[in-house]
């Protein structure tokens, strides 16, 4: 390899210039296309924001889906803690139901 000095002379063919041209298109139109989806991603509520709202079309239910992991799992704590609840009041029920059937 020479060294280079002022006397150093460097020659492009059309060839080259041509992929210069296409190199720099792709890094401009890459880097605006990764600009739009920032401004798309500013645009899209947080995730996990605490409340939990099922209806997607209610004005009010902006920035809250999906829910929290904690606030997931104390709701289904609580479900199922309801279920259960509402298990045994069922067999208190059937029990006084037999009583007064006399079976």
């Amino acid at each position: 390899m020479g060294k280079i000095t002022e006397s150093l002379t460097v020659s492009f063919d059309l060839r080259m210039l041509g992929l210069i041209l296409v190199l720099a298109a792709t890094a401009i139109w890459g880097y605006r296309d990764l600009m739009d989806e920032i401004e798309l991603a500013k645009t899209l509520p947080e995730p996990g924001t605490g409340q939990y709202v099922i209806d997607a079309n209610d004005a009010n239910a902006t920035k809250t889906w999906p829910p929290t992991k904690i606030e997931y799992m104390m709701k289904d704590q609580k479900s199922r803690t309801d279920i259960e609840r509402l298990n045994e009041e069922i067999e208190e029920l059937k029990a006084e139901i037999k009583e007064l059937r006399g079976e």
